[in-house]
């Protein structure tokens, strides 16, 4: 479930470029798209919409807009949408394990603020599944349920699910997920050639059986999520496990009949949130269509620096800054994800990538023993701006401009909430780890001029996320 590849593909910065050119009397000239800013132009924000300049034309110092003239408008996200589009994954039927105590870890959720979470749903005739929904209702969280066990389920086990979900569950569940990582043996064993048509018949069994039921006619079905490193392999090696093009095996099986979004798992490796998603995407839609809807239902850092499993773990704060950011930058995209996990595994050699990937340290299953990393708290200011409850809408664009220093790889998002509040959120999409010498990285703050209808501000920005109120104008 977490075996991640070393590839590392550094993603293409989606920043596209305005040139402002300053006529006397600094009258705004001509805007010009790009894709990314060269030292000698200004730009402009590509999918948030978002205007930057790059001062090193002008001496470093922004060009300012000229009495009566307009400043671009600039497209804005719904606060909400972004807020409900992260998760976190978490384990209800891992009964002898740290997830023992469900109320705990759902409170710590709860705290954090996230809206939320991805675990199995075992059936209703669980004493577990029965005290999940019921702690996910007190504690408003959302549950994206997996149904198909990897070892897989009887047809008619699975209708029952579907059916004990629709009755007892159905304001709780956000969303199905198909089989989950079907084109990988754990035990190291081939994958069977039928791998994609056996995800395919489960598949169909979900959609068909939650289409029955009215209860659950708001419910997303997402198909399988495939391992990565082995779906990347059919794609990259002769002779892959599971056979050639997964995602193509998926399509010609029928899944797109079957599902809203594809599911992916994807781990950046210890580098930037967005590494290697570029390319996995692709596969996905060059097998099902141009910006197929994707729904990450894994993602994530672990924070075992004494591995020797080359794993590529990240230090605690260093996923503390990433996190954050991964929102916006899987938000402007209108990807949703899911953040493994919760709870660490008692690990005190922290040596084991799998028992470090929480948001809470963990010694013993005693919930007074689980201290919090840095992340519950960096997560929690993101969501707690970010949360504007009620029916979905679309936010109203802003018009604002950002000047930028050459070379910063200056990123942002722009969001809003019903009553109007816009926030910018800025950050510089550079790495704070180095994976080869696993230390942090320290970045210095560039100072980024905002000009909007408020006025111009100036406000420093480095690795870490900022927020900066803009006007509603």
């Amino acid at each position: 479930m977490k075996i991640v590849s070393n590839f590392k593909q550094r993603r293409f910065q989606v920043i596209s470029a305005v040139v402002v050119v300053a006529f006397v009397g600094l009258i705004l000239g001509l805007f010009a798209r790009a894709a990314v800013p060269t030292s000698s132009q200004e730009a402009e924000a590509g999918s948030s919409g978002l205007a930057i300049t790059d001062t090193s034309a002008s001496g470093g110092k922004a060009i300012k807009f000229g009495a009566g003239s307009t400043l671009p408008s600039v497209t804005t996200l719904s606060s909400q949408e972004v807020y409900e589009g992260y998760g976190l994954v978490g384990h209800p039927t891992f009964a002898s394990t740290v997830y023992n105590d469900m109320s705990a870890w759902m409170s710590r959720m709860n705290s954090v603020g996230f809206y939320s979470m991805r675990g199995l749903f075992a059936g209703w005739s669980n004493a577990r599944a029965r005290q999940a929904v019921s702690l996910a209702r007190d504690n408003n969280i959302k549950w994206l349920m997996t149904v198909v066990p990897e070892s897989g389920i009887t047809d008619a086990a699975l209708k029952q699910k579907i059916a004990d979900i629709a009755n007892n569950a159905a304001d709780v569940c956000l969303a199905i997920e198909g089989q989950n990582e079907p084109n990988q043996n754990r035990d190291g064993t081939p994958v069977s050639s039928s791998w994609a048509t056996d995800a395919v018949h489960y598949q169909k069994i979900i959609w068909e059986e939650v289409h029955k039921y009215p209860s659950l006619k708001d419910v997303i079905i997402i198909g399988p999520s495939l391992h990565d490193t082995n779906a990347y392999k059919s794609y990259t090696t002769a002779s892959p496990d599971g056979g050639k093009y997964h995602y193509q095996q998926l399509k010609d099986a029928g899944v797109l009949n079957y599902q809203d979004y594809a599911g992916m798992h994807r781990y950046p490796s210890g580098s930037t949130p967005l590494t290697g998603f570029d390319g996995r995407a692709q596969y996905i839609y060059d097998a099902y269509g141009a910006n197929y809807p994707i729904w990450i239902t894994e993602w994530g850092y672990n924070n075992a620096l004494a591995t020797a499993q080359n794993r590529n773990p990240v230090s605690q704060l260093a996923s503390s800054i990433y996190s954050p950011r991964a929102i916006f930058e899987f938000g402007r995209m209108h990807v949703r994800f899911m953040q493994y996990e919760v709870l660490d595994d008692p690990n005190p050699a922290n040596d084991d990538a799998e028992s470090n990937y929480g948001f809470w340290h963990v010694t013993s299953t005693d919930p007074s023993t689980w201290t919090p990393k840095p992340i519950v708290s960096t997560v929690r200011s993101v969501l707690n701006k970010l949360y504007d409850p009620g029916t979905s809408y679309t936010p109203a664009p802003v018009n604002m401009t950002v000047s930028a220093p050459s070379g910063s790889n200056l990123e942002y998002a722009v969001t809003r909430k019903r009553n109007g509040d816009a926030t910018v959120w800025l950050w510089r999409d550079v790495s704070v780890w180095n994976t080869s010498t696993d230390k942090d990285i320290s970045i210095p703050n560039v100072s980024v001029t905002v000009t909007d209808s408020i006025g111009t501000r100036t406000v420093n920005v480095g690795a870490t996320l900022v927020d900066l109120p803009v006007g509603s104008r």
